[in-house]
């Protein structure tokens, strides 16, 4: 086992915070679907959101590491979305997009890639924790999957399949489970789209 916080050391333990984010809001889309849209906005305000209630904020936190639940392996599973530095919006919002986020380079490797499984799973009121504190805690953080290349989400309906060819490649090279065994299930015709005029 290895343990998250070995193989992700943060550059100031003291001043870093994991979030795992579930949903946006209670009726909300899910994390996951949010970080594999095409519009990433949507991923960076789930994280930037400050909540009224001061427990499940950033605080003086400098660095932040976010999370999203892997639903398609069950709630104990959390896919990496992403290292940033943080900075606070003044004057000070709550119950909406109340911090900066800046992209950082360190572990941007992972991104979609890294699966950590918890102990347990993550309520409401405690998905955002300390990172010099995380080990400890009863979540235990562990690796659980480091994906050749990143991960692409559960084969999503027959009906619903549009893919870019290098995603196509991506599936097939990985052997995403839930992809192979659908598309091997059927026969079918596929057609091709030109991006660039829209001819198929």
């Amino acid at each position: 086992m290895i343990t998250f916080t070995d193989f992700m050391p943060a550059p100031e333990p003291a001043l870093t915070k994991v979030k795992f984010n579930i949903r946006a809001g209670r009726e909300g889309a899910a994390a996951w679907d949010l970080l594999l849209a095409d519009d990433p906005e949507e991923w960076l305000n789930m994280s930037r959101h400050r909540e009224r209630h001061q427990n499940n904020n950033l605080g003086n936190a400098r660095y932040l590491m976010a999370f999203a639940q892997y639903y398609p392996y069950g709630p104990q599973y959390f896919i990496y979305g992403g290292p940033f530095r943080v900075s606070t919006i003044v004057p000070e919002v709550l119950g909406g997009v109340g911090y900066g986020l800046e992209p950082m380079e360190q572990y941007s490797d992972y991104i979609k890639r890294l699966i950590i499984k918890l102990n347990k799973p993550v309520g409401r009121d405690l998905y955002l924790r300390k990172y010099d504190k995380l080990q400890e805690s009863s979540l235990r953080p562990e690796v659980y999957e480091l994906a050749p290349d990143v991960k692409l989400g559960t084969f999503p309906g027959y009906q619903n399949v549009r893919l870019r060819h290098r995603d196509l490649q991506r599936i097939i090279a990985n052997e995403e489970p839930s992809w192979k065994d659908a598309l091997s299930r059927v026969k079918g015709v596929y057609v091709i789209t030109d991006l660039s005029d829209g001819h198929v």
